[in-house]
């Protein structure tokens, strides 16, 4: 099949609706491939599809608004469509998503929040966020400060021969910062980097080559490892973002397309590598280095489930859950999270447990649930503590227990958990397990309206309404219910009618 024919195909698939054609059909324009790129045209294919759900093309969308492509460059849509995809589990998405909120764009900047989305990122195995959690660590950026913390991310990226990871490795061995300094192995890290093509990391192995020759100080040399640490600034967002995005590669020699790293990847893979072939899978899933092909990425994630593999197993539950991959099986998505959950997979027992709770498919059980949640709230899982302090308050599954209750939603707040938070200040609101305290809970209210929280806007509009723990402030209370009611809360949209005030809608949404 011709390139043009192919086309051809795709259109008349789009046209009837598909929603993974739609999606093609708008990076086929945006590339210039077949017809003149037309960036206004792919955007409206993107859209179509994304409309329909599709993630890679929610993410698309994301980017399109943000660098101005086919659209006005809009940064607050940028976020939206960045959010949905990043809640569907899109690595590059979450990524996205932590990048906008640590540096404030599209949004109020919230590093604790974009630390939240990077770890996402990284859990999954995406190398761009493993070595941005570790930028956070090295940063002290929305969690507490920990170089050695931030060398083992940066060395989980470097071992999928991420640039980034590779660069940043070398700069924390050169410094000491972490790990033992040693400068004959930062200069390897370096080496590898600009393999990659890494323009930095150039400039920081002639520095160490410079001062190996006796040519600078070694104060000198030092001076330009620590400005290299600096944090990135906002202006480097774009530049980021666009490494994430995953456009179909040309048909050039699949050999020059993926490099020796991909090579090798591959040929571990083949060997029968449980974690080799999950990885592929995410390079497929996500189009680094290759053109993105879904039905490859489903065929090595399943050959490394099968064998055990707990990432694989839980994103293979993923797959099956949301749709991503042949199909939407929500019983085939419980068998998968079930064989995680029961290695002590995290993410998987907390998946497991949600989809116990709602009867998806299995039979509804909130005790096992309970159990579950328990097990990933045990490993410091702030959603499972929040699930399960839930379940306390609500006594579903487990005997009531007030007090229980509080002690999870407080250990899930405290890692920053905008729905415990929202949760917590309830419990103060309520006097549910500690005695009424208005002024907490307005204070974890904030906390949660910080991050986002709709319910938590339309609760913290509520005690300024009333003032609750707080001055009374009626147009503080509208403010807070129009924030809310844009992201479809009921009772905000109550509230507001109640009011007489109309809900003034951002932009974009219906």
């Amino acid at each position: 099949m011709t390139l043009a024919s192919y086309f051809d195909t795709l259109m008349e698939l789009a046209r009837a609706g598909d929603a993974n054609a739609q999606c093609r059909v708008g990076m086929m324009y945006q590339e210039g491939r077949v017809l003149k790129r037309d960036d206004v045209e792919a955007v409206q294919w993107y859209r179509k599809a994304a409309e329909q759900g599709h993630i890679d093309a929610q993410y698309l969308m994301g980017a399109a608004c943000h660098k101005g492509l086919g659209v006005p460059k809009d940064d607050t849509e940028a976020v939206n469509w960045y959010r949905r995809a990043a809640v569907s589990g899109f690595p590059p998405a979450q990524c996205a998503m932590g990048l906008m909120c640590r540096w404030g764009v599209g949004v109020e900047p919230n590093n604790a929040v974009a630390f939240e989305w990077l770890r996402k990122a990284a859990d999954t195995g995406f190398s761009w966020g493993q070595y941005l959690v570790g930028d956070m660590y090295r940063d002290g950026a929305g969690v507490q400060r920990n170089d050695a913390e931030a060398v083992e991310w940066y060395r989980k990226a470097a071992d999928q021969r991420n640039p980034e990871g590779e660069y940043r490795l070398g700069l924390m061995v050169a410094l000491g910062r972490g790990v033992k300094q040693d400068y004959t192995k930062a200069a390897r890290w370096f080496e590898r980097a600009v393999g990659q093509h890494h323009a930095l990391a150039r400039d920081m192995l002639d520095a160490l080559e410079e001062q190996n020759a006796g040519l600078v100080d070694d104060a000198h040399a030092v001076q330009l490892l620590e400005k290299a640490v600096e944090p990135d600034k906002a202006e480097n967002v774009i530049r980021l973002i666009e490494v994430f995005q995953a456009p179909e590669d040309s048909d050039e020699d699949e050999s020059d397309e993926s490099g020796d790293a991909l090579a090798e990847l591959r040929r571990l893979a083949a060997a029968g590598d449980a974690e080799a072939q999950y990885d592929l899978s995410t390079v497929y899933r996500t189009g680094l280095g290759v053109a993105l092909d879904h039905a490859e990425a489903d065929r090595w994630l399943l050959k490394a489930a099968e064998q055990g593999y707990p990432r694989a197993q839980n994103a293979l539950g993923n797959s099956y859950r949301y749709g991503w991959g042949p199909r939407e099986d929500a019983a085939e998505a419980v068998i998968w999270y079930r064989k995680a959950a029961e290695q002590g997979y995290s993410l998987s027992q907390i998946s497991l447990g949600e989809m116990l709770l709602a009867g998806e498919g299995t039979a509804k059980d909130s005790a096992s649930a309970a159990a579950w949640l328990g097990k990933a709230a045990e490993q410091g899982e702030p959603e499972a503590q929040n699930h399960l302090g839930r379940l306390y308050q609500t006594g579903d599954g487990v005997p009531q227990d007030f007090a229980r209750a509080l002690a999870l939603y407080r250990r899930a707040a405290e890692r920053h958990s905008a729905d415990a938070q929202n949760n917590l200040g309830e419990m103060y609101h309520q006097g549910n397990g500690v005695p009424r305290d208005e002024t907490k809970a307005v204070k974890w209210f904030r906390k949660a309206v910080k991050a986002g929280h709709p319910q938590a806007h339309f609760r913290l509009g509520r005690a300024y309404e009333n003032g609750w723990g707080v001055a009374a402030n009626k147009g503080e209370a509208l403010r807070l219910y129009r924030m809310a009611a844009e992201d479809h809360d009921a009772e905000a949209m109550a509230a507001l009618q109640r009011l007489g005030k109309a809900a003034t809608m951002r932009k974009g949404w219906k």
